[in-house]
């Protein structure tokens, strides 16, 4: 694949404590395969991020992809 063309919606923050946090987004990625030059849909979902601030900065602990059902 090729040209990935990444969308994210939805967006949401919640502090769970003072040095925790939880981060979710709807996101879409999308790529062009080299052979037929078709677009394709490759990833659909919800992703789940749990940061734990460490120092300065927040670091990602744990990322869970929850994928969409697919009705068809």
């Amino acid at each position: 694949f090729e040209n990935f063309k990444p969308a994210t919606s939805s967006k949401n923050i919640q502090l769970t404590g003072k040095d925790r946090a939880e981060v979710s987004f709807f996101h879409r990625l999308v790529g062009t395969s080299k052979g037929a030059g078709t677009e394709q849909e490759l990833s659909n979902g919800t992703m789940q991020w749990s940061l734990e601030k460490q120092g300065d900065s927040w670091k990602i602990a744990k990322i869970v992809f929850q994928p969409m059902k697919n009705d068809s």
